[in-house]
């Protein structure tokens, strides 16, 4: 998993360079991973094969109450999925979405979010394809 994170790392880090840092020390990934799986909301899915990780999926559920201002949500958001460079546009982010989508369903969540950065079209097209809608636009203004 570590690996697989480096390479989507690195991809974030070259749309976003102010937002997302480079490369993390792979044992600094690890703790931070090994800490997301003790999380009761949180899980991990990885993709495998013969023993190859292909991918893996990292989405936490979130349920918020109704308020005067919105409905309530339950949904599982997304915060990251990686797909080794050499099994991309091979079905493996396919894959992953779907497993999310099944566990979605088995918590009783009613939706699935997830940010992508504008300059990553690929990851938006990705996205679209399996049914995503632009749900909101961030703004950000460094001070």
């Amino acid at each position: 998993m570590t690996r697989l994170n480096l390479e989507v790392q690195a991809l974030h880090a070259s749309h976003d360079p102010d937002l997302f840092k480079p490369a993390a020390d792979p044992d600094e990934i690890a703790a931070f991973f090994t800490g997301v799986m003790e999380q009761a909301n949180n899980e991990l899915g990885i993709l495998g094969s013969r023993g190859t990780p292909l991918g893996y999926i990292w989405f936490e559920r979130q349920e918020k109450p109704e308020n005067p201002f919105m409905h309530p949500v339950s949904r599982l958001y997304v915060y990251h999925i990686a797909v080794s460079a050499a099994a991309r546009r091979q079905g493996a982010g396919a894959k992953l979405m779907r497993w999310a989508e099944e566990r979605a369903q088995a918590l009783g969540a009613t939706a699935i979010a997830l940010a992508c950065v504008p300059a990553n079209q690929d990851a938006r097209r990705f996205y679209e394809r399996l049914g995503f809608k632009t749900e909101r636009i961030v703004l950000h203004k460094p001070v």
